[in-house]
């Protein structure tokens, strides 16, 4: 009823809802190559079901079927009459193609009452009326904002479809399900080696895989599938999927003044350095867009408008072959209105040439695409850091020592640049990278008193 408070955010509990399920599969080979050294190769498998996933049950249902034709296959021909879908200026600006150049659409006509409705009278048909009416929504990509347009307009016939239509309940009304499923496969080498000339020591490569239906942990809220109806679209690399992942720990017990005696032997006599390494590739990473209301969010009309939740596999898809690579490159000044921001006065840009990279990406397209990627759809700056630890134990009698550590985080000082921004809406930021991963070089000191 009129004058009622809207809930902002109503979220369900399935009823059927099930713990998560797991099917776990591991081999391995070991070889011992001598006393001191050991091989390990193996393999982890991991199938998942019942994997926690939110929906948005106020979402547009764009199979819904009117003369013969679905909704996606109709604001797919609007999108692609007015935008295109070639290989530049991919969504960010459309061509300026006019609405009565756009072929009539049996669902946009029987929806909307036909070339005689309120809605349609004032022009050739309803299909020049919509897009005319809403080019702004369309050349947006904004399916969600697109429905709830439509669903106001004088014609109208399938009445009331979203809760946030008016008269408005709620701004969005979400489920949580344990419909979810994904996999992770991989593959290891690890060596280890004990005591070896006072080494200890133990390296691993892992080689894996982690892909799923997005999935993110129950203390998340008001996300939503690309898809209620099809979670396959939301299938892909999960947000924790890292390619390759290396490290190498070793502990080293210097031997040079064991066993001296007096000062110099209490003083010199029994450090300890462990150093720690670690490296891999890129995290995820994705091209995004807005699309007005809301970035990355109603693609498929998955998210009710104004944009209360958010999706969680909605990304610009590919327009034509990657060719951007993923390492930071230093005086990168940009070129046509991309890359060309002085946020970043050193000029480093995760591509040489930002303006051939963005054209290589696209919105995401309702009607067309059947899928926005995943979770991700590329991947990021790889990253390797060093660590180390130099400590000693000193024995003032049998009952009372203590235990001296200086903690070395970044040993280095390496400087490894973060991610950029990469939205086809913000071109003059594409690619620019303006932060850092980790902190420069830094030292702790301890010391622990035993008795």
């Amino acid at each position: 009823m009129a004058g009622n408070a809207i809930a902002a955010d109503a979220t369900v509990l399935d009823p059927n809802y099930r713990p998560e399920k797991t099917h776990n599969f591991g081999l391995t080979i070991q070889r011992q190559i001598s006393t001191k050294m050991t091989v390990e190769v193996g393999y982890i498998g991991r199938i998942i079901h019942n994997e926690f996933q939110e929906f948005n049950l106020d979402a547009v249902p764009h199979m819904t079927t009117l003369g013969g034709q679905t909704f996606a296959n109709a604001f797919a021909a609007l999108y692609t009459s007015i935008c295109g879908l070639g290989t530049t200026n991919q969504g960010v600006t459309c061509a300026n193609n006019p609405p009565s150049a756009v072929p009539v659409q049996p669902w946009f006509e029987t929806a909307l009452g036909g070339p005689t409705s309120a809605y349609c009278k004032a022009f050739p048909n309803c299909t020049v009326a919509v897009a005319t009416n809403q080019r702004t929504n369309i050349t947006n990509a904004a399916v969600s904002d697109f429905w709830a347009a439509l669903n106001r307009a004088n014609g109208w016939i399938l009445g009331r479809t979203m809760l946030s239509s008016d008269p408005a309940q709620a701004t969005t009304l979400n489920t949580n399900a344990s419909l979810g499923f994904g996999n992770y496969n991989a593959l290891f080498v690890t060596l280890r080696m004990r005591d070896w000339h006072g080494v200890s020591g133990i390296s691993n490569f892992t080689w894996g895989r982690a892909l799923g239906t997005a999935a993110l942990g129950q203390y998340n809220s008001s996300n939503t599938a690309l898809d209620p109806f099809n979670l396959k679209a939301n299938y892909g690399p999960q947000n924790f999927d890292i390619k390759f992942l290396y490290n190498f720990a070793l502990y080293y017990q210097v031997p040079f003044f064991k066993g001296k005696k007096g000062f110099l032997g209490h003083a010199l006599d029994g450090w300890i350095i462990a150093p720690l390494f670690t490296a891999q590739s890129g995290n995820g990473t994705s091209v995004t867009y807005s699309e007005g209301s809301c970035t990355g969010c109603q693609a498929f009309g998955e998210v009710t408008p104004p944009g209360s939740s958010s999706s969680t596999a909605e990304n610009a898809v590919f327009a034509a072959k990657y060719t951007g690579g993923n390492s930071a490159h230093k005086g990168v000044a940009g070129s046509n209105g991309v890359g060309t921001s002085t946020s970043n006065p050193e000029g480093i840009n995760m591509f040489t040439d930002p303006s051939a990279v963005i054209a290589q990406f696209r919105k995401c397209i309702l009607g067309i695409d059947t899928s926005c990627g995943g979770y991700y759809t590329m991947r990021g700056l790889p990253r390797w850091n060093l660590d180390a630890t130099l400590s000693k134990e000193f024995r003032f009698t049998e009952r009372i020592g203590a235990t001296f550590s200086f903690q070395f985080t970044n040993v280095l000082n390496h400087f490894q640049p973060a991610d950029p921004a990469l939205v086809l809406t913000t071109p003059t930021q594409f690619g620019r990278i303006t932060g850092q991963i980790g902190q420069p070089r830094q030292l702790e000191f301890g010391l622990r008193l035993h008795f």
